[in-house]
């Protein structure tokens, strides 16, 4: 009996204390310090779960950023194949324009590759891979888009060699394009590529800039020789150093000239070529 007593007591004591506090608010204050008392019991229960969510945003994050910049290295590795492409057309755009302006001259064109593995700039001799059967025989000129090649010195069935101006024992006859004065050139023939004007009169006008133009006759008349680097004085006659416009050494394609009237016959023409 004294226990049921003790618990009715008990329990009116809790019911009074609940109205109390909701009405009148009497344990506010102690709920707050209870709740601040408590506060870092709570934040280290809910610290895994925080660290948990943190970990998963942060992949996820890092996914997506690694999937945008996968994304964006291909699509810059597209650009650059576009651009690369672009280039390659624009260069032979342009190098067919070149070859249409050259074709406007008159004489026999035809076009041919340089067979790079065979034969390289710095001997003097680059080999082509037309021949005899494709209409070339020895003596005819070769060109490029920027300036005179060389000259045809032989000639098989499917293949032909050509003597670069660099080359020591070929010449060609240039005229200054400022104002028409004639000089011969030939090879410096020293692994330099330069040309060599001999014989140049101590009174004639050549300046070091002076670009030089074929004169006609083997080579197509107005293409480029070269440019001027120097004069060097000396007696009785000056020289000059030349730069030749063609690039002997990145000529990928190069055409073939034969002059209006010019004789075909290869033995003929190889011995002047020699």
């Amino acid at each position: 009996m004294p226990e049921l007593l003790r618990f009715f007591a008990a329990l009116l004591f809790s019911c009074a204390l609940i109205v109390s506090d909701l009405h009148f608010g009497a344990f506010a204050g102690a709920r707050a310090q209870m709740s601040t008392l408590v506060a870092p019991f709570r934040l280290a229960a809910e610290l895994p779960v925080r660290i948990a969510d943190g970990a998963r945003d942060y992949l996820a994050q890092r996914e997506t950023l690694v999937r945008e910049r996968d994304e964006l290295r291909l699509l810059l590795a597209q650009e650059k194949v576009r651009l690369r492409s672009l280039d390659f057309f624009t260069a032979q755009n342009d190098e067919l324009r070149a070859r249409l302006n050259l074709a406007g001259r008159g004489g026999e064109w035809l076009a041919a590759d340089v067979a790079r593995s065979i034969a390289h700039p710095h001997s003097g001799r680059i080999r082509l891979n037309k021949g005899l059967d494709d209409g070339i025989s020895a003596g005819m000129a070769v060109v490029d888009n920027d300036g005179v090649i060389g000259q045809v010195v032989r000639v098989d069935s499917s293949a032909s060699v050509v003597r670069l101006l660099s080359d020591a024992n070929q010449g060609v006859a240039a005229r200054v394009r400022r104002n028409r004065l004639l000089v011969v050139l030939r090879g410096a023939g020293d692994g330099s590529g330069e040309l060599i004007a001999e014989y140049i009169a101590r009174t004639a006008d050549l300046r070091a800039g002076d670009e030089l133009v074929a004169d006609g006759g083997l080579f197509p008349p107005g293409h480029p020789v070269g440019t001027v680097i120097e004069r060097e004085r000396g007696v009785p006659y000056d020289r000059a150093r030349v730069e030749p416009s063609a690039a002997f050494s990145s000529s990928r394609v190069v055409l073939i000239y034969a002059a209006e009237g010019a004789a075909q016959t290869p033995r003929a023409a190889e011995a002047a070529a020699q």
